[in-house]
């Protein structure tokens, strides 16, 4: 079953048991606080990190996963919205597609947190920069999985997915 990712969709209470929900892509800054809809996201987002729910997150929603996590020390804007990179992905090599606007870098406390919060971090080869998580209940990348420009995609996903 997919339903779009709309506020009252996601909402605690309306995702069956044993469901993952998929936030996705943005575009748009995931720390602009003064930003309706980012901020809409960000208390979604919110509410099923408190809910329980497993939820994995893609571009902008794995961003905000970062963000609600504590674990994302500043955003800032990418160099080339669109296009293919070779990356790293948990020991695994990977051409994988980006498509967002931001790149989020690590606080000085967040490999600290992530193990407290049973998370591991994928660094990227730009400095801080987060390029995807996984763990018991959420897990995320920066990338675009799905992307035609993700030749590794879906085997990434079946390592990843909560």
């Amino acid at each position: 079953d997919v339903r779009p990712a709309y506020p009252a969709a996601a909402a605690p209470g309306t995702v069956a048991p044993g469901t993952t929900v998929v936030l996705g892509p943005g575009p748009g800054d995931p720390l602009a606080h003064g930003d309706d809809r980012i901020t809409a996201l960000r208390a979604m987002t919110s509410a099923l990190l408190s809910s329980g729910a497993p939820t994995f997150g893609v571009g902008l929603g794995f961003h905000l996963l970062l963000a609600e996590l504590g674990l994302a020390g500043a955003a800032r804007a990418r160099d080339g919205a669109t296009g293919q990179r070779e990356i790293e992905v948990f020991g695994r090599r990977a051409t994988v597609g980006y498509g967002g606007t931001h790149t989020v870098l690590a606080g000085p406390h967040t490999d600290t947190l992530a193990r407290r919060l049973s998370l591991t971090l994928c660094y990227g080869p730009a400095y801080g920069e987060l390029v995807a998580m996984r763990g018991p209940r959420t897990g995320g990348v920066a990338f675009l999985p799905a992307s035609v420009l993700s030749v590794e995609g879906a085997e990434l996903l079946d390592v990843l997915l909560p």
